[in-house]
């Protein structure tokens, strides 16, 4: 996956194109739950820049995280 299929993805979900997302908007996109995407955040597997108790998730990492699980699915 790269940047540009993200971004078309993040559309048709109805998150839309930005550079950062928040926990929720990477939640409904992965289809995963809550406690699921914090997991991840916490365990750093995906990187985000935090601001006090604000997440934010660069559209780079998420890329990233895709590409990082479907090559250990291989």
């Amino acid at each position: 996956m790269n940047l540009e299929e993200l971004h078309a993805h993040m559309e048709r979900v109805g998150v839309g194109r930005r550079l950062l997302y928040t926990p929720e908007q990477v939640r409904l996109a992965l289809e995963i739950g809550t406690n699921a995407i914090y997991e991840l955040l916490h365990s750093g597997r995906l990187r985000a820049l935090r601001n006090g108790h604000k997440w934010l998730i660069p559209a780079s990492s998420i890329v990233e995280y895709i590409n990082a699980s479907l090559e250990g699915a291989a």
